[in-house]
């Protein structure tokens, strides 16, 4: 059975060593320093040595602007926490519903450890199980993509709204380009405190730099792949996603929270894996209430297939200029495909009833056509 070892395992013997940290009067500067150079998508706030909060890129992406005197205390927030004796599979499903990519490990609130994704799926990735699965099975046949004249701070707006920790860039005829992750725009957010003198383009030169600077020409995959070659990769490179080509087209992508999601299937003993992220931004609703709206969208899809995974991301737009205040991203696994619908709306229920109607619809032209 896949994962079979990794599911009875602790956090403690998987999670990673504390590594970097910073305190809360740290300049924000050196912390977005220290980021950038270890490809940090979180990093550990410690006072006394006492853990006191959290300072994420996703935060941080949150603000037009990100004054380089500001202090650390400002920015950080506060995140769940795991025990060193917590089980993998719950932490894995507070990790997928939390949109925080690790966690930290505590023990009367001393700091213990870091238990990230990315630690659970090198803990899988000696399972002799992943070489006998195609890509295909996990992977994502719709990924999002970013055009490489993008100005950065569309850029941040995208990942924003999708709640990806890295996209693929195209050109303008759809050709890949390579890939951008969070931790890539980190040294474009520091903002500079003013402008130093008439004709100073520091600030200028970040917000409007174009995407396809900051381009990664990563390794792909293709088609014809595993997921075993998919965990490799993404090991190897340390990135949240490997994307699949056939020539320089984009057909597909493969991300750590695909692996984490196919590693909790198997838990399941009957329905589809159900997972909700972004519940506590937007108050509108417990998660309970939640799994009984996401069910009944479910009832109308599963008359036409089997639904084996359901992932549902919840973001609400703040700002005044926004057109619409509720983006919600579905991502549907059926025996045969994966499918992903965005829906918008003021109303929540209307966004999420845009997003599965578009899944059912897609479900339905693909059955249709290996009907013929």
């Amino acid at each position: 059975m896949l994962g079979s070892e990794v599911l009875k395992k602790r956090v403690e013997e998987v999670m990673s060593d504390i590594g970097d940290s910073v305190g809360p009067m740290d300049p924000l500067s050196e912390a977005l320093g220290i980021m950038k150079k270890q490809g940090l998508q979180e990093i550990p706030v410690i006072e006394k040595k006492k853990l006191v909060g959290f300072l994420t890129i996703r935060t941080l992406t949150q603000r037009r602007k990100v004054p380089i005197s500001a202090l650390v205390k400002h920015f950080m927030v506060i995140p769940p926490r795991a025990k060193p004796s917590d089980r993998i599979p719950d932490i894995a499903e507070k990790l997928l519903a939390r949109d925080f990519s690790s966690l930290p490990v505590t023990s009367k609130n001393e700091l213990k450890g870091i238990i990230s994704i990315h630690d659970i799926v090198k803990a899988l990735s000696d399972d002799p199980a992943l070489g006998n699965i195609p890509v295909e099975t996990i992977m994502n046949f719709a990924p999002s993509t970013i055009k490489g004249d993008m100005g950065v701070l569309s850029c941040m707006g995208h990942f924003k709204l999708t709640g990806e920790d890295a996209s693929a860039v195209v050109d303008d005829t759809g050709d890949y380009l390579g890939s951008v992750t969070l931790p890539d725009l980190v040294s474009i957010m520091q903002k500079p405190p003013r402008k130093l003198h008439k004709g100073h383009m520091g600030e200028k030169v970040h917000r409007d730099r174009l995407l396809s600077s900051l381009v990664t020409l990563a390794k792909t995959l293709n088609r014809g792949a595993t997921v075993k070659d998919a965990v490799d990769l993404i090991l190897k490179q340390n990135t949240p996603v490997v994307h699949i080509l056939e020539g320089r087209e984009l057909v597909g992508s493969v991300s750590e929270l695909d692996i984490m999601e196919l590693l909790l299937r198997k838990t399941k003993e009957s329905g589809p894996l159900v997972q909700i992220a972004g519940v506590d931004e937007i108050n509108a609703m417990d998660a309970s209430e939640l799994h009984q709206v996401i069910n009944r969208f479910l009832g109308k899809i599963e008359k036409r297939s089997t639904v084996t995974a359901v992932t549902v991301r919840l973001r609400h737009h703040h700002h005044q200029t926004d057109t619409d205040k509720f983006t919600v991203n579905v991502k549907v696994t059926t025996p045969h495909d994966i499918m992903v619908r965005e829906g918008n709306d003021y109303d929540l229920l209307l966004a999420m009833a845009e997003a599965f109607d578009g899944i059912e619809k897609g479900i339905r032209k693909r059955k249709d056509k290996r009907k013929r």
